[in-house]
């Protein structure tokens, strides 16, 4: 219950000097009196208080507090000693350490109590206290930027964007080793150094292979039929990874565009005598490894010696 506190005036006259006049019933006093004019002195340990707060009067919690009101000793709060000049509320506990969070609307940012009203998410920054996403497109010519939209310039026509955001390359092979029927056999790994990495999709698979590659040109010496055959370089299959394609030059040179079989072992087909063909060991992933690659031709007959 709030009270009300009444401060007592407390009036202090200074001593009246001057001649009292005995003035008859028929005269008029003629003497002139001599007064200073009282002064109001206010004790200086009685503080100006507002209506609903109590003014606490003692330090010593063992002590009750007068009701300035009544007179009468109220129930001291042995847990509360405030200083002469701090006023406490009624029914609110005095504690200057409490703060209160301001997150109202606040996806982020510093709530005004030395914490955070939030974390926000990858891609996301801070700002104005929203989690506005970012778009990321550090080394990046195509795809999605993270937040929905695409990285530029994009891919042009048909050109499959990859995983890392880069744009399918076709070819041309950088450089390549040439392979003939009477030199059928060679080992070989498609990272070793001078090896080309320009071959990224190939129109036969539709399938990325962004790993880099090891070419090999072949120019029949007659028509027929050939096989192509991959294999690990000690024995077994080749590492998961690797595969072989054959390109046929079709105006373009080496190119992914001029793909006409893969496989990941085997392949089987007719070639034409005097074109250029190409076969390539590639991975399907950023990844290196040794192998064994063997050429036949159904026409070649070795010869002893």
């Amino acid at each position: 219950m709030t009270r009300s506190l009444h401060i007592p005036t407390v009036i202090f006259a200074a001593p009246v000097f001057g001649l009292l006049c005995a003035c008859g019933s028929g005269g008029a006093g003629t003497d002139e009196q001599e007064m200073e004019i009282p002064t109001v002195v206010i004790p200086k340990d009685i503080h100006a208080i507002e209506v609903g707060y109590d003014l606490p009067v003692t330090k010593d919690p063992g002590q009750p507090p007068q009701d300035p009101g009544t007179g009468s000793e109220t129930a001291a709060d042995p847990g509360i000693v405030p200083d002469e000049d701090v006023l406490v509320p009624h029914d609110v506990p005095f504690d200057p350490g409490v703060c209160i969070p301001k997150c109202d609307g606040k996806d982020c940012g510093i709530d005004g109590c030395g914490g955070k009203c939030g974390t926000c998410p990858a891609n996301h920054e801070c700002i104005a206290s929203s989690c506005i996403c970012v778009p990321d497109c550090a080394n990046r010519e195509c795809g999605d930027d993270g937040c929905g939209s695409d990285c530029s310039p994009g891919c042009a026509g048909d050109v499959t964007c990859l995983p890392g955001g880069k744009c399918a390359q076709s070819g041309p092979c950088s450089s390549s080793t040439t392979l003939t029927c009477a030199s059928s056999s060679s080992t070989g790994d498609n990272g070793w150094s001078g090896n080309s990495d320009v071959m990224d999709v190939y129109s036969c698979s539709g399938v990325p292979a962004h790993g880099p590659e090891k070419a090999y040109l072949f120019v029949p010496d007659e028509s027929g039929d050939i096989t192509i055959e991959l294999a690990n370089s000690f024995i077994g299959d080749p590492p998961e990874f690797l595969n072989i394609y054959l390109l046929e030059d079709q105006g373009e040179g080496c190119s992914a565009n001029a793909c006409i079989a893969w496989n990941h072992t085997f392949i089987a087909t007719t070639v034409e005598a005097g074109r250029n063909y190409w076969i390539l060991v590639d991975a399907v992933e950023n990844n290196t490894g040794g192998f064994y690659l063997d050429l036949d031709c159904n026409w070649y007959v070795p010869t002893d010696g």
